[in-house]
């Protein structure tokens, strides 16, 4: 059984189409200043956690959930 950060490495690599870790904070900045809202911490971090309900496919859902475990991951 793959450890679930080499299976997560693997769900990237399989779906070329899924944005990378750096892109999807980014997208969700950009929509932030489109909207004309402040861009802090609070409001990143809840449109992330909001993001997962409005995945199209189980590949992004995961994507998604992998970043979210990032910003609660202590090292």
């Amino acid at each position: 059984m793959l450890s679930m950060h080499r299976a997560y490495h693997r769900l990237l690599f399989d779906n070329p189409a899924l944005p990378s870790q750096q892109e999807t904070p980014g997208n969700i900045v950009i929509e932030i200043f489109r909207e004309g809202i402040m861009l802090n911490r609070k409001n990143i971090c809840t449109r992330l956690l909001q993001a997962p309900g409005s995945a199209t496919h189980p590949a992004e859902e995961t994507h998604l959930h992998e970043l979210i475990k990032l910003l609660f991951q202590h090292d």
